[in-house]
C-alpha cells in the first residue's frame, strides 16, 4: 500500500519514524508549502490521486484551495488528519527560523516594554526576571486553540502535551515537537493506517531543529516546570532582543 503525508516538517518526522519499521510499504512525504521540504503541488497532486491513504493537517484558512472541509470531500474514507502543533508560551521569547519572517514568538512583549523604557534597562529587567511574559496565559491560549482544532482531526495530540509538558521538554521550539511526542503521535496513527507502530525508543532521525529560543529561570518558575532552563538563556535573550530593538 502506498501512504502520502502531505503537511509540515512534523508530518515529516511521523513519516520517517514509521516508515523504519514499515519497510515494505510505500510512505511519501511532500509539503503542503514553500516553507516545507519537497515542496512541488504538482506532484503532492498526483501522489494524492495514487495513494491509497493520505495523512495531513487541517488547514483552516477559508479561502485556501486545499481548506480541510474541500480536501475531506475531496479525498472521504482515505484521509486522515492529525493536528499542527503550535504552542505560545512554553517559551519567553522564540525566533520562527523559517523565510521570509524570522519572526520572534514574543516579540510584543518587548515592543511594549521599549514604549516605556531604554534597550539596556529592558536588558536588565530580562536578567533579573522581572518581564512579565505572561507565560501561563500565552500556554493557555496556546493549548485551547489547539484543542479546537482537533475537532476537525482524527488524531488528537493535546492531552499528550497536557500530560507532560510541565515534566520533560515536550516542544523544542513553538512548533517543533521533541521526538518522544513524534514517536506517540506515530504509535497512535499506526493502527489506523494498518502500520506497526514505531519502536519506543527509536528516535535517529526524528529530531528536528532548535532555533534561537530563551527558555529562562522565570520561564521554569512561571510555568512551574521541573526540568532545568537552558544554560545559555541569558545570551539568547539578549540576541533576540537586540534584534526586536533594531527593528
Amino acid at each position: 500500500m502506498s501512504f502520502l503525508f502531505f503537511g509540515n516538517c512534523q508530518l515529516e518526522m511521523i513519516a520517517r519514524a514509521l516508515s523504519a519499521r514499515n519497510p515494505s510499504a510505500e510512505i511519501i512525504y511532500r509539503g503542503n508549502s514553500s516553507r516545507a521540504r519537497n515542496h512541488d503541488p504538482a506532484g503532492a497532486d498526483q501522489a494524492m490521486a495514487a495513494a491509497d491513504r493520505i495523512v495531513s493537517q487541517p488547514i483552516l484558512n477559508a479561502n485556501h484551495p486545499e481548506h480541510h472541509t474541500t480536501l475531506r470531500a475531496r479525498l472521504g474514507a482515505r484521509l486522515l488528519f492529525l493536528p499542527y502543533l503550535w504552542l505560545d508560551g512554553l517559551f519567553s521569547l522564540v525566533e520562527a527560523r523559517q523565510p521570509p519572517d524570522r519572526r520572534i514568538i514574543g516579540a510584543q512583549v518587548i515592543r511594549k516594554a521599549l514604549a516605556a523604557q531604554s534597550r539596556d534597562d529592558i536588558l536588565a529587567r530580562f536578567a533579573a526576571g522581572e518581564i512579565a511574559f505572561d507565560h501561563a496565559s500565552r500556554l493557555r491560549r496556546s493549548l485551547a486553540e489547539l484543542t479546537r482544532r482537533e475537532s476537525f482531526c482524527d488524531i488528537g495530540a493535546t492531552d499528550i502535551l497536557r500530560a507532560g509538558l510541565r515534566e520533560r521538554p515536550l516542544m523544542v521550539t513553538h512548533n517543533h515537537p521533541a521526538a518522544e511526542v513524534t514517536l506517540q503521535l506515530a504509535r497512535r496513527l499506526a493502527p489506523k493506517l494498518g502500520l506497526l507502530p514505531p519502536d519506543p525508543d527509536q528516535s535517529d532521525g526524528l529530531h528536528l531543529p532548535v532555533a534561537t529560543r530563551v527558555l529562562s529561570p522565570q520561564t521554569t518558575r512561571d510555568l512551574g516546570l521541573t526540568f532545568p532552563p537552558d544554560p545559555d538563556w541569558l545570551a539568547q535573550g539578549t540576541a533576540l532582543i537586540d534584534r526586536i530593538a533594531k527593528a
